[in-house]
């Protein structure tokens, strides 16, 4: 996150200020579709042209460049840093060799254009062709030695936890200021490398079904003589700087006992001095953020807004039907049966949804036999799932009709799950 005050500034390596989101956010639903790999439109008089790079940084993505202008946008496939193959907030880990592949078409595609300025989504312009084009090499060839040095020595049986102790950039792409580790780290990233190929799984059989961290630490802290003990050796650990190993021990500590305030502040403390050295902002973030949990507790953010977004209104049905059905509490769910029929009147839109075997399914079509019927338009049937409207004060103002067994329909809503955003990070 970032924080500005009077003392400065922090950012996440990769941008300046990021908004929290409201009701007003929203987005245009395109009206052209760029679906050949290369093509060249003129919009407004100006003129692009367009590559498609899908499963690179992002699913859909694109470059192009704008004749004018004699500018090359290329979207966050390079930046003046080093980005995450893998994003440590969550996300599918990205394809390397794609992203590799978008930018040496880059390179060829547009080479022989003229080019005043290659302009990037989290950073400010490279001016001059030459300039451009070394840069688009350098990004290209780190993710390219990333990509290949990781599949090399696991193909030596190294795991990926020793990989990434192992892996060094060259001195031509290391010492290049606009591949540092302000935000991706090449530590982390070749984990990604490995896990898109290998996955999560060691070979060591001991991986396959560990215990989970609280048993785990329950008994770490048995085995190695009682808290105070490991405390004891830990602050020694401490005081000689090793502070990666007093995180990775203390932990135990915690996890077996939350209400051990010592080794929570000895933790605490490992995690700001990492949190100090670390070079990537992203890291230094998660450092001082579980430094926060230990010394202040769970952060609560603010309650969530009960106003529908313009993000959500122009989300299509099978988009939100997919929120929908991660919300449902299975083992609550089990054993019973609901048919659903909505219509959603301003789009013309027809599905059934099905609860059965503890799973919600949907089919664009209204079942002969419904439980229920909802016919409401999208926005409103939308308000009342999320419960943003009062289903019962949303029938009397007749924005929502239903027919059938009412009862059934209160039934599922009452298996959906609410979300907490905020949770435990580094207590139980």
């Amino acid at each position: 996150m970032a924080c500005q005050s009077e003392c400065g500034f922090l950012s996440t390596g990769i941008g300046s200020v990021f908004g929290t989101g409201n009701a007003h956010i929203g987005f245009e639903m395109p009206n052209v579709e760029v679906k050949n790999e290369v093509e060249t439109l003129e919009v407004d008089g100006i003129h692009f042209t367009f590559l498609l790079t899908p499963h690179t940084e992002a699913p859909a993505e694109m470059h192009f460049y704008i004749e004018e202008y004699k500018a090359l946008f290329v979207s966050e496939n390079a930046n003046k840093t080093l980005h995450q193959i893998y994003a440590i907030r969550g996300a599918k880990t990205r394809d390397s060799l794609e992203w590799v592949k978008a930018l040496d078409r880059t390179i060829d595609l547009f080479g022989e254009k003229e080019i005043d300025a290659l302009v990037m989504i989290h950073a400010w312009p490279v001016w001059g062709k030459e300039r451009a084009i070394e840069h688009l090499k350098y990004q290209r060839d780190l993710y390219k030695y990333i990509h290949d040095q990781t599949v090399r020595l696991a193909n030596h049986g190294y795991t990926m936890d020793e990989i990434a102790e192992l892996i060094e950039l060259p001195e031509s792409l290391g010492q290049y200021w606009g591949n540092r580790g302000y935000y991706g780290t090449l530590k982390h990233n070749s984990k990604a490398v490995y896990n898109f190929y290998l996955g999560y799984y060691s070979g060591h059989p001991s991986d396959l079904d560990p215990l989970t961290q609280v048993e785990a630490g329950k008994k770490y802290v048995q085995y190695m003589g009682g808290a105070a003990n490991i405390l004891k050796q830990a602050k020694v650990d401490f005081e000689n700087g090793e502070y990666r190993w007093v995180a990775q021990v203390v932990r135990h500590v915690v996890m077996a006992d939350p209400e051990n305030v010592e080794a929570k502040e000895l933790l605490a403390d490992a995690f700001e001095q990492l949190g100090y050295q670390a070079e990537s902002a992203n890291w230094r973030n998660a450092y001082l953020l579980g430094t926060s949990e230990l010394r202040n507790g769970v952060r609560q953010g603010r309650a969530a807004s009960k106003e529908i977004s313009r993000l959500i209104l122009r989300t299509s049905f099978d988009e939100f039907f997919k929120l929908m059905a991660v919300r449902l509490n299975g083992p609550k769910a089990e054993g019973k049966r609901i048919v659903v029929n909505v219509t959603l009147t301003d789009v013309n839109e027809l599905y059934t949804i099905y609860l059965e075997n503890s799973v919600l399914n949907k089919k664009e079509r209204l079942d002969a036999n419904p439980d229920v019927s909802i016919v409401a338009d999208k926005k409103t049937f939308f308000e009342f799932l999320l419960g943003a409207i009062d289903l019962e004060q949303t029938i009397a103002s007749e924005k929502l009709r239903l027919s059938g067994n009412t009862d059934k329909l209160k039934e599922l809503l009452n298996l959906l799950d609410d979300f907490n955003h905020t949770i435990n990070i580094v207590t139980p």
